[in-house]
C-alpha cells in the first residue's frame, strides 16, 4: 500500500466517523445534513481503488464507532459499510474483450442493486422493530413516545389518529431516502475520484440509467400484494413498490437528460424541471410514468 493510498484511507476513515457520529450526538440543525453524505467517502475509496481497500477502511471505521456503542457500529456496518462494499465490488468488476478493451459491469445493474439493497435494509428495519404488526406498531408508538415525551399531547394524538398511517408510511419514506442517498453519493464519489485522477472505470452519464425490464413485473406483483395484503406483508410490499417507483422516477429523469442532450436550452430545461419537482412533488408522477414506459429500454431510441 502506497503512502498516498494510506493517507486517503485514514482521511476517509476519520471523515466517515465524523459524518456518522456527529449528527447522532445530539447536534441537530443544518449540520444534520452531514449524515446524508456518510456513504461519500466509502464510494470514493471503492471507485478510486477497489472494494478491498474499502473493506479495510470500513473495518477501521466500525472499530472507531464501536467505542461510542456496539449498536451504532452494527448499524453503520449494515446500512452503510456493507452496501457500499457490495456496490463497489460490482463497480470495479470488469472483463477483457477480444480486442483488449475492458468491459465494465453495467452501471444500470448497479443502480438496480441500489434499489434492491434499499428494500432489504428497510425490510430488516421493519422485522427488527417487530415480527408481527402489533409488535411493530407498539415499537413505533414507543419511539414516538420518547421523541415527544416533552409534549405528551402530540404523542397521544399520533397514537390515536395516525399510528397506522405512520407505521405504514415510515418504511416508504426510509426506502426513498436510501435510494436517493446511495445514488447521489455514488455519483459524487465517482466524480471525486475522477477529479483527483484516481478514476478506474469508464462512466456512462446520468442519461444512460435504466432498470431491468423484469422490474416492471416485480412492481406489478408488489402493488397487488400491497393492496390485497395486510400486516407486515402489506408494509413490506408497499415499501418495495415505492422503491421501484422511485427507481422508475430516476429512470424517467434519465430519459429527460438524454432527449435534451442536443438542445441548446438544456441547462435551462433541466434546471426548471428540478426546481418544479422540488416545489411541486406531484410533477414526479409524469416522470415515473415516463420511466415505466421505458421498461424495455427502447424509449431513447425513438428520440434519436
Amino acid at each position: 500500500m502506497k503512502h498516498k493510498e494510506l493517507s486517503y484511507l485514514i482521511i476517509a476513515t476519520l471523515f466517515q466517523g465524523l459524518l456518522f457520529l456527529y449528527p447522532l450526538s445530539g447536534n441537530t440543525g443544518i449540520l444534520f445534513i452531514l449524515f446524508y453524505f456518510c456513504p461519500l467517502p466509502l464510494f470514493y475509496i471503492g471507485s478510486a481503488w477497489s472494494y478491498k481497500y474499502l473493506c479495510i477502511t470500513s473495518i477501521i471505521t466500525v472499530g472507531v464507532i464501536s467505542i461510542y456503542g456496539l449498536k451504532l457500529a452494527i448499524a453503520y456496518a449494515l446500512i452503510f459499510a456493507l452496501p457500499a462494499i457490495y456496490i463497489s465490488y460490482y463497480l470495479n468488476l470488469h472483463k477483457q474483450s477480444e480486442n483488449g478493451d475492458l468491459i465494465w459491469y453495467p452501471i444500470n445493474l448497479i443502480f438496480s442493486k441500489i434499489v434492491i439493497i434499499s428494500v432489504l435494509i428497510v425490510t430488516l428495519i421493519i422485522l427488527y422493530l417487530g415480527l408481527n404488526i402489533q409488535e411493530y406498531q407498539k415499537t413505533i408508538s414507543s419511539i414516538y413516545s420518547n421523541i415527544y415525551q416533552i409534549r405528551p399531547d402530540l404523542e397521544l394524538t399520533l397514537e390515536i389518529n395516525n399510528l397506522a398511517i405512520m407505521s405504514a408510511s415510515l418504511p416508504s419514506i426510509f426506502v426513498t431516502f436510501w435510494i436517493i442517498i446511495f445514488t447521489i453519493n455514488l455519483w459524487l464519489g465517482l466524480k471525486l475520484s475522477q477529479k483527483l485522477g484516481n478514476f478506474r472505470r469508464t462512466w456512462h452519464s446520468f442519461d444512460k440509467i435504466t432498470l431491468p425490464r423484469t422490474h416492471v413485473y416485480i412492481l406489478s406483483f408488489a402493488l397487488i400484494v400491497a393492496f390485497l395484503g395486510n400486516g407486515l406483508l402489506m408494509i413490506i410490499a408497499t415499501s418495495c413498490s415505492v422503491a421501484l417507483l422511485v427507481g422508475y422516477t430516476i429512470n424517467g429523469l434519465s430519459v429527460i437528460h438524454y432527449i435534451t442532450t442536443a438542445n441548446k436550452y438544456r441547462s435551462l430545461i433541466l434546471t426548471s424541471i428540478y426546481v418544479l419537482i422540488t416545489l411541486f412533488a406531484p410533477l414526479l408522477i409524469p416522470l415515473t410514468i415516463l420511466g415505466i414506459l421505458d421498461y424495455k429500454n427502447t424509449l431513447r431510441e425513438k428520440f434519436k
